[in-house]
């Protein structure tokens, strides 16, 4: 899926659950009737559970995820991408690819188009 979740990752989320990866379950399960722990892998090609799974991943950590994006590409490869050898990601890579990302107008130019 979008997210790159792979099968061992997938499998280790499905069986093992911190605290913290509970809690987003069962906000999961409330909000999008999703049981995270009883998907099939085939799921994660639908974007919304891809991302779901992805984010479960991170809660494992205690760390907050940053709000800048340089401090977010650290914590990705630290966190979601690993140091293990294979493990091509790096923070450039990181940066470079938010900046392909399409921007959200700014407040004010929200406004000026009627986005409130």
């Amino acid at each position: 899926g979008i997210w790159q979740v792979d099968k061992e990752t997938f499998k280790e989320i499905k069986k093992t659950h911190t605290e913290r990866q509970r809690r987003y379950a069962k906000n999961v399960k409330e909000a999008f009737d999703i049981d995270v722990y009883n998907l099939d892998r085939e799921e994660l090609y639908r974007p919304l559970v891809c991302a779901i799974v992805a984010r479960l991943k991170l809660a494992r950590n205690d760390e907050k995820i940053p709000m800048e994006v340089e401090e977010q590409a650290v914590y990705w490869k630290d966190h979601y991408n690993s140091n293990a050898s294979n493990a091509k990601g790096t923070p450039q890579k990181f940066l470079d690819d938010v900046a392909t990302l399409p921007q959200l107008p700014s407040e004010d130019e929200g406004c000026k188009h009627g986005v409130r």
